[in-house]
């Protein structure tokens, strides 16, 4: 589904190399990972960004899943989607990376 919407899924195994195709410098990366509970501020934004991926999704899953089509109950489902991964302690993973346009002398400097 990803690949038809022009979406490269593991996208972050390959950046670093794109990075460098595209000149940049003192490239670093890491990844950070976290649970999506209630408590933490990582695990707030960890199922904020979740739930806003799945409220794109809301056509594709309610098709599979007719019962929760409605806009009220597709988002109680979220709520109770929310519920188990709490539940279940659920972890997600944050890639980063970043880097640095190197400078470029200017003439007559």
């Amino acid at each position: 589904m990803c690949q038809a919407r022009g979406l490269f899924a593991h996208i972050s195994k390959h950046l670093e190399d794109m990075f460098r195709h595209a000149g940049l410098i003192n490239i670093e990366h890491n990844v950070a990972g976290g649970s999506m509970d209630n408590e933490t501020q990582l695990g707030k934004l960890s199922w904020e960004d979740f739930k806003s991926v799945f409220i794109g999704l809301k056509p594709v899953v309610s098709r599979v899943m007719p019962e929760i089509e409605s806009d009220e109950r597709y988002l109680a489902f979220l709520d109770e989607v929310r519920q188990e991964c709490i539940e279940r302690n659920t972890h997600t993973k944050a890639y980063r990376i970043w880097g640095q346009k190197p400078l470029v002398a200017s003439e007559g400097v």
